[in-house]
C-alpha cells in the first residue's frame, strides 16, 4: 500500500540553461582540464562524458571533438 521508492533517477550532469550559466560552466571546464595553445583552446573529457563535449560544440556552433588514441579520453578543441 505505502511503498517508498528506494531511489529516484537523477541526471548525472545538469546542463546550463542561460548564456551566463554556460559561461561559468565553460570557465570551470577550462580551469579544470583546459589548455590554451597559440591559436587554440582544448578541453579534455573522460570518454563517458563525450556527450558534454558535443553539447559544447553544438552550443558554440563550432569546434571539433576527437578521441585520444590509446586513452579513455576525448578532446574538444577550437
Amino acid at each position: 500500500e505505502n511503498v517508498k521508492l528506494v531511489s529516484e533517477h537523477l541526471p548525472t550532469h545538469l546542463k546550463p540553461q542561460t548564456d551566463e550559466e554556460f559561461g561559468h560552466y565553460l570557465a570551470g571546464l577550462i580551469d579544470g582540464d583546459g589548455y590554451f595553445g597559440v591559436k587554440s583552446l582544448e578541453i579534455s573529457f573522460y570518454k563517458l562524458d563525450a556527450s558534454l563535449a558535443y553539447y559544447i560544440k553544438g552550443r558554440l556552433g563550432y569546434g571539433r571533438v576527437r578521441k585520444v588514441k590509446d586513452k579513455n579520453a576525448g578532446i574538444f578543441f577550437v
